[in-house]
């Protein structure tokens, strides 16, 4: 993690498997917690899709997942982290994959602790 000024954030994410390049892992799903002022998120990657869910968005799915990550199901949904979602549809074994985020931090007119 870097910071690149007061508004944005470098995130560089390596992800090696292994096991045999004759196997394969599916629907691998990586979350990277951001910031709760962050205000949007650009990828590049080696492989699979990226993108930024807000709390809001932390919920609602196309495929959904097990609410066992909540265990506090009743929470407000402005209490769930804010993640940078990382998935993987066919991760075969003895490779390695990147993501480089740059994160965009919402503008304040006060200094802020470091998050």
């Amino acid at each position: 993690m870097k910071e690149l000024g007061r508004t944005r954030i470098q995130v560089d994410v390596k992800v090696r498997s292994c096991f045999s390049d004759k196997q394969f892992a599916t629907n691998v799903k990586i979350r990277i917690p951001v910031p709760k002022y962050t205000s949007g998120a650009t990828c590049k990657l080696t492989g699979g899709t990226a993108k930024y869910k807000s709390a809001e968005e932390a919920l609602v799915s196309s495929h959904p997942e097990s609410m066992s990550n909540y265990p506090n199901t009743d929470q407000s949904l402005t209490n769930r982290p804010r993640t940078q979602v990382w998935k993987i549809k066919k991760f075969q074994g003895a490779t390695e994959l990147t993501l480089s985020a740059e994160i965009e931090l919402v503008s304040t007119t006060t200094e802020r602790k470091a998050w």
